[in-house]
């Protein structure tokens, strides 16, 4: 497969961004091309000039348990640093992974030694997946308030929990052009004359 130099640049590019606004380490939780891969790859050195990257690669959506070991198996050939997975119905309009599918996921994720982040949206779903083993807990339970079981499960099995602070921008901040655009220190590019 052939490598464009350009997408190895624009991601130095972002993270050398983030780097200049004091931001040290990124972590990007699903979707990554080989570019990303190839930064991440040589960022071990004392010489970095831009933030850290680390990668969940291929989002996995399987059917099966067995389909999703096997999504496991490939995605972990790209060695990332964790596995990402949905577990979500947008709202009743997609089919949700089921708990099978994946505590399979899971399973084999951790067999694979990579911890296993997901993507969810319902308070039940988040304690199953706490109970199933899931290792970061991405976005924010957001049908109910969350309750005593759910705070001790992630407390427990010592959990990161990733809230979403926002919601929605692009219908509710972008849709005009937002003052900031114009805001020195947002059109600014530090470290850059």
């Amino acid at each position: 497969m052939k490598f464009s130099p350009l997408l190895l640049g624009g991601v130095r590019q972002q993270l050398a961004l983030f780097s200049r606004y004091g931001i040290t380490t990124v972590v990007s939780l699903g979707g990554e091309e080989e570019a990303a891969f190839r930064v991440r790859d040589a960022q071990e050195t004392p010489a970095l000039s831009h933030a850290r990257i680390y990668l969940a690669g291929t989002v996995i959506a399987a059917n099966t348990p067995e389909e999703g070991r096997r999504m496991v198996d490939n995605a972990a050939a790209a060695r990332p640093n964790l596995i990402k997975i949905r577990v979500d119905d947008n709202l009743g309009t997609t089919r949700k992974i089921p708990p099978d599918v994946y505590r399979a996921v899971i399973g084999e994720a951790h067999k694979q030694r990579l911890p296993l982040a997901v993507h969810f949206f319902y308070l039940d779903d988040a304690k199953d997946l706490a109970r199933s083993g899931a290792d970061f807990l991405a976005h924010s339970v957001r049908d109910k308030t969350v309750d005593d079981e759910f705070l001790s499960l992630v407390k427990i099995r010592n959990i990161p929990y990733c809230p979403t602070l926002t919601r929605e921008l692009s219908t509710f901040v972008y849709e005009d052009i937002p003052a900031f655009f114009t805001d020195p220190f947002f059109c600014a590019r530090p470290g850059r004359k």
